[in-house]
């Protein structure tokens, strides 16, 4: 069963760490601002990210 465009894209950014990124920005930056999926989970989804690409690096 194929995909619609809409549900590849929405896939893509799940797993993709720019979008936690993009999210938690807002929250960092305005005094009343929010999230999508909580401040914490972006920074712990970016933690992630930043030991993963350093083990395959080093």
């Amino acid at each position: 069963m194929y995909l619609s465009t809409t549900q590849e894209i929405k896939l893509i950014s799940r797993f993709n760490p720019l979008t936690y990124e993009v999210h938690a920005l807002p929250g960092a930056m305005l005094a009343n601002g929010s999230s999508i999926y909580g401040f914490w989970l972006d920074c712990i989804i970016l933690l992630l990210t930043l030991i993963g690409l350093t083990f395959i690096c080093g």
